[in-house]
């Protein structure tokens, strides 16, 4: 005759026995190793949890039977399943932790710096959403009298409809959020500014650029942009310049 032994596990997933039937010496309340209450049954549907397989004339020597995670009968995850996810969770923070800790102070500034230019790209190419208005225009005629704004006057008028303002181009221009004015300096290179024979100019914020086109890395991380001065007191001068320090708008 063969049949299924019950498991004895605690809410931790410490399996204390899976003889609890055959074997009650070793069955305990709490669990020895981590003092977590233990169970034999799934706590939604109180099926037990299924443990060492019996059959008779056989004996099986150093085989222990796996804690499963998920109940069989009602397929709700044990305790430890959800315990498991989130030491797991924990550990893969703990990761990045101890990568982000690794990395160089030069290497710290130049993620962040490309963090912030990533936002900030997002923020200028993507448009915010435009709602709709519950006042429209109305379309209106204009021409002789029929004109509520022009009636029976015999004079030159000049009609401006809700003052629209003329549209600005977009171009880039220099803008540090820290400190306001810009570095630019003669090569793509953190030690560049502490080098005063290495700085090209100190651009105040806002000041027009155009892009070179050229464009280079610290480390893996793409940071540097070669740009031209296109006004003020730094026109037709060329340099270099972190990505975070330029801005479109």
């Amino acid at each position: 005759m063969s049949y299924y032994d019950i498991q004895q596990v605690c809410l931790n997933g410490h399996q204390i026995t899976d003889r609890y039937n055959t074997s009650p010496q070793h069955r305990r309340s709490y669990c020895n190793i981590c003092g977590a209450k233990t169970i034999i049954t799934c706590p939604n549907c109180n099926h037990p949890i299924k443990g060492d397989y019996h059959f008779d004339g056989v004996v099986a020597i150093g085989f222990t039977t796996p804690v499963p995670k998920h109940c069989e009968n009602c397929g709700t995850a044990y305790p430890w399943a959800t315990v498991a996810k989130k030491i797991q969770r924990i550990t893969s923070v703990k990761s990045m932790s101890s990568w982000y800790g690794s990395l160089s102070m030069y290497e710290k500034i130049g993620l962040w710096g490309s963090i912030a230019s990533i936002i900030g790209l997002v923020i200028v190419f993507i448009p915010p959403s435009v709602s709709s208005s519950p006042n429209q225009t109305q379309n209106i005629s204009t021409s002789g009298n029929q004109s509520p704004a022009i009636g029976s006057n015999n004079r030159d008028v000049t009609i401006n409809y809700n003052n629209p303002e003329q549209t600005k181009s977009k171009s880039y221009v220099l803008r540090n959020t820290k400190v306001g004015s810009t570095l630019v300096v003669n090569t793509p290179s953190l030690d560049a500014a502490g080098d005063p024979t290495k700085h090209v100019c100190m651009a105040p914020a806002g000041t027009p650029i155009q892009l070179t086109g050229k464009r280079a890395k610290m480390g893996m991380i793409d940071m540097w942009r070669e740009i031209k001065i296109i006004s003020g007191d730094c026109e037709s001068k060329v340099g270099w310049t972190a990505l975070e320090n330029i801005s479109y708008e």
